[in-house]
């Protein structure tokens, strides 16, 4: 234990400085809008919130995979890649270290999203839209399990997804490195309409249509134990092919 937190200090130290950039363009963004809804004395609405989310998302989006790279990319650029890889830890350890590193990043990044956009419905909203707003989280209590599995196993996923793409980039030669990861990235494009069908499916459509307002409850509704288990799976396989490939087939 003592060995695997000393790894995971290191790779939070090494992701420090990305997350302080990102943190500090999503609390600047949502000033920005705050300031300017009180400027115009104009309270938020529906069409605006939604607005805000989609941005909140590509940021949140952009942070994720830029961590994720930037957890492998950083030891190439400082020239310690030779030296993280000859540590006197098992491989197992160093990679778990890096996945848990992004993991951890990504919940603070979402975190302070999610602090600076509930400071911007408050001093921006109306009572009663925030008020609805704050209602649509009713009933989470009933999805415990579903949000402990969604919240750890499927981002995963796309943590070791981004990892192995970027192990592969930089530890190949030539025109390797640029196969494999289109290979894997068309691999991804295979798995979207899985992930789209469960959000488009009957199950969807039939709860949104008897649902009149959102409710983050609707999402977890969706979901599937099927879908866990394939996630669970796909995690596993990920994890697999990253330790191969450090394993046997990275050049240093």
């Amino acid at each position: 234990m003592n060995m695997f937190l000393h790894l995971l200090r290191r790779d939070l130290r090494i992701l420090l400085p990305l997350n302080i950039l990102f943190a500090g363009l999503l609390i600047a963004l949502y000033m920005v809008m705050g300031i300017a809804f009180i400027r115009v004395s104009q309270p938020l609405t529906i069409p605006q919130t939604s607005t805000f989310v989609f941005l909140l998302f590509v940021l949140l989006f952009l942070s994720f995979f830029a961590i994720s790279v930037e957890v492998v990319w950083k030891e190439w650029r400082q020239g310690t890649a030779h030296f993280w890889y000859t540590l006197p830890h098992s491989l197992h350890l160093k990679l778990f270290s890096k996945i848990v590193s992004v993991w951890l990043w990504s919940y603070i990044q979402f975190g302070v999203a999610g602090v600076s956009f509930f400071w911007l419905l408050n001093v921006t909203a109306e009572q009663e839209f925030l008020e609805l707003f704050l209602g649509s989280f009713n009933g989470l209590q009933e999805y415990v399990g579903e949000f402990v599995l969604f919240s750890v196993v499927t981002p995963l996923v796309s943590i070791i997804g981004v990892i192995l793409m970027a192990f592969l980039f930089l530890g190949m030669k030539g025109w390797k490195r640029f196969a494999s990861v289109v290979v894997l990235f068309a691999f991804g494009l295979v798995l979207y309409p899985y992930i789209q069908g469960k959000l488009q499916g009957p199950a969807a459509e039939e709860m949104v249509a008897e649902t009149d307002s959102f409710s983050f409850t609707l999402f977890f509704d969706i979901l599937s134990v099927t879908q866990f288990y394939g996630d669970a799976l796909m995690t596993l396989l990920l994890y697999g092919g990253t330790w191969y490939f450090c394993r046997k087939k990275i050049e240093l």
